[in-house]
């Protein structure tokens, strides 16, 4: 096994430094775990290291708040308050990101549901897929079949047989051509 070159212990010990578990610090520097493990006991930063500090704040966090010095005591207060804030704050992050969780996925049932009952109202069909143009017939410039005189006049024969008011000459309304499309999908609309 190699000794770490600097950067390799450097960027370890930001790492530790950062709570990164310590497989995944091995992964990231190609340090073994056990010359991770020995640059953590070295710079102490180990969770027995950690700990004690901890300790030790918390000691020095009791000690200032019973101390005779009113700017020790305000400076102990001050911590306290500020660590309490932090905690409000992490525990506010943590239930928002769950409330936005479940937000997600009854988004998603609802959506669902919403699906089912488009399905049932149609009768159990599958929802129409969208329009899509075909491939262009040979020769033509257009993949619309309604871009055809013969089929425009078609069109505007069927949709005057089925109520829909259509001129004789001009553009064909897109809601009379989307229903022309679906003709054989969709229910007999009569005339009146």
């Amino acid at each position: 096994m190699t000794n770490p070159t600097a950067p390799q212990q450097a960027a370890a010990v930001d790492m530790l430094t950062n709570n990164v578990p310590a497989p995944q610090i091995a992964a990231d520097t190609n340090l073994s775990l056990g010359q991770v493990t020995a640059l953590a006991e070295e710079h102490g930063l180990t969770a027995a290291h950690r700990q004690q500090r901890d300790s030790a704040q918390i000691d020095a966090l009791r000690w200032g708040e019973t101390h005779g010095n009113k700017t020790t005591r305000g400076l102990a207060d001050r911590t306290r308050a500020g660590l309490q804030r932090l905690r409000d704050l992490m525990d506010a992050e943590q239930q928002t990101a769950e409330a936005e969780s479940e937000v997600t996925k009854l988004k998603q049932q609802l959506a669902e549901a919403e699906e089912k009952l488009r399905a049932a109202r149609r009768g159990g069909k599958p929802a129409a897929s969208p329009v899509t143009a075909p491939p262009a017939p040979a020769g033509s410039s257009s993949p619309w079949p309604e871009d055809s005189k013969a089929v425009r006049q078609e069109i505007r024969e069927w949709a005057g047989t089925r109520g829909y008011q259509v001129s004789d000459r001009g553009v064909i309304p897109a809601h009379v051509v989307t229903a022309w499309r679906n003709r054989d999908d969709a229910p007999q609309r009569q005339a009146g």
